[in-house]
């Protein structure tokens, strides 16, 4: 992974054009947004978020990794930067890794302004990459976000009998 304030990088696990994945409409494309420095994390979490599928659910979905940009913490613009970018790869949902939790007042102003449009967002710390807890409780979030806003997409259906 290359490391580049101009702009996005791509995820080690994300596709490439030469091996693209194909995709359906259970694939919910992904962007990372990083803290520069620190590439080992996004390729921990963009493994672990593609290995992740809900079970036992009406919903069913993978994620796919399309696109990975690193910030300056200490900058405030970084965000409409990045959603600019994500827009035209079709992101669904958006992980923020951050050092520490961002302010309250601007977390809700972030998944307000994504939500109207029907993309999911979630704030990672760096501390809980490692974490399965914090995996199974994304899926959650994932599940109950798609599928309360009418956007999940629909499992396969059985053949009759």
């Amino acid at each position: 992974m290359t490391s580049s304030s101009s702009g996005p990088v791509r995820a080690e696990s994300a596709p490439t054009a030469a091996n693209e994945t194909p995709e359906d409409d259970s694939t919910v494309r992904v962007a990372i947004c990083f803290p520069e420095g620190n590439e080992n994390e996004v390729k921990i979490l963009s493994q672990k978020l593609e290995t992740l599928s809900p079970k036992f659910t009406k919903v069913a979905f993978k994620l796919s990794v399309r696109m990975a940009t690193p910030y300056k913490p200490k900058t405030t613009d970084w965000s409409e930067e990045f959603f600019a970018q994500a827009q035209t790869q079709k992101i669904r949902a958006y992980f923020f890794i951050v050092p520490r939790p961002m302010e309250e007042a601007k977390r809700k102003a972030i998944v307000a302004s994504l939500e109207q449009f029907g993309i999911y967002y979630q704030e990672v710390p760096l501390i809980a990459i490692e974490k399965r807890a914090f995996y199974m409780d994304l899926l959650l979030g994932l599940v109950f976000f798609f599928d309360s806003h009418g956007l999940s997409p629909k499992p396969p259906t059985e053949p009759a009998s």
